[in-house]
C-alpha cells in the first residue's frame, strides 16, 4: 500500500466511523426518548425525519467512496496513482480493484464499528441515569432494539450507495425488521412509562417505522441522484 493509498484508506476509515457513530447516536437517542418520555405520532414523525436526514448524509459520504474508488469502465492500469488528479484524469482512473476493495471494506467495517460504539455510548448513559428513571430496565436484550434500527438503516445506506443499487441489501434490512417485529416482545423489557396520555407508538413500532421511513427516504434520494 503506497502513501497515497494509505492516506485514502485512513480517510475512508475515519469517514465510515464518523457516519456510523453519528447515525447510531441519532437512532438510539430517538429510541431512548421514546423509552423515557413515551412517544406520540408527532414525536415519532419528528424523530424519523431527523434519522432520515442523517441517513441521507451517510449515503452521500458512502456513495462518494463507492463511485470514486473504482470503475472498471475507466480504470487504466498504465496511469500512475499520483496522476489521478486534475480535470483530465478521473479521480478513480488509477485506483485498481484491490484498492477499491480495501476502501469499501474499510468503509463498511468502520461504519459498523462506529454504529456499535454509538449504541453502547447511549446505553451507558441510560445505565447511569436509571435512578432518575426507575421504569427503565437495562439488559443486553435492550440492545437489540437499537441494533436492529441502526443496522436496518445502514442496510439501506449500503444498498443505495452502490451503482447499480443493490436491492438485496435493502431487502435484508426489511427482513431484519420483520424478524424483530415477530419477536419484539422479547427485546423490550421496560416497565410502562408513567404518563397519563395514551401513547400511539410502542418501542417496537417506533423501531419498525424508523427503519422503514428512513429506508424510503434514502432510496428516494438515491434515485434522484441517478
Amino acid at each position: 500500500m503506497n502513501g497515497i493509498d494509505s492516506t485514502a484508506h485512513r480517510r475512508t476509515t475515519a469517514l465510515g466511523a464518523a457516519t456510523g457513530f453519528g447515525l447510531a447516536l441519532v437512532v438510539s437517542c430517538g429510541i431512548l426518548l421514546q423509552r423515557v418520555l413515551g412517544s406520540t405520532a408527532a414525536n415519532a414523525i419528528a424523530a424519523n425525519t431527523v434519522t432520515t436526514l442523517v441517513a441521507v448524509a451517510a449515503v452521500l459520504a458512502t456513495v462518494r467512496t463507492y463511485l470514486t474508488s473504482f470503475d472498471p469502465a475507466t480504470f487504466d492500469p498504465s496511469v500512475p496513482p499520483h496522476a489521478a488528479v486534475g480535470p483530465s484524469v478521473p479521480p478513480h482512473a488509477a485506483v485498481g480493484p484491490q484498492a477499491h476493495s480495501r476502501r469499501v471494506t474499510s468503509l463498511v467495517t468502520s461504519q459498523a464499528i462506529g454504529a456499535l460504539v454509538g449504541v453502547l455510548v447511549i446505553h451507558a448513559l441510560v445505565w447511569r441515569g436509571l435512578d432518575a428513571h426507575p421504569w427503565l430496565r437495562e439488559h443486553p436484550r435492550q440492545l437489540v432494539n437499537d441494533l436492529v434500527a441502526v443496522f436496518g438503516v445502514l442496510a439501506f445506506v449500503w444498498g443505495c450507495a452502490q451503482k447499480p443499487i443493490r436491492p438485496q441489501l435493502m431487502i435484508a434490512g426489511l427482513v431484519l425488521v420483520l424478524g424483530y417485529e415477530l419477536t419484539a416482545g422479547y427485546w423490550h423489557i421496560d416497565a410502562p412509562v408513567p404518563v397519563t396520555q395514551e401513547l400511539a407508538w410502542s418501542v417496537q413500532r417506533f423501531v419498525g417505522s424508523e427503519v422503514t421511513a428512513s429506508g424510503v427516504g434514502v432510496l428516494a434520494f438515491r434515485l434522484l441522484l441517478a
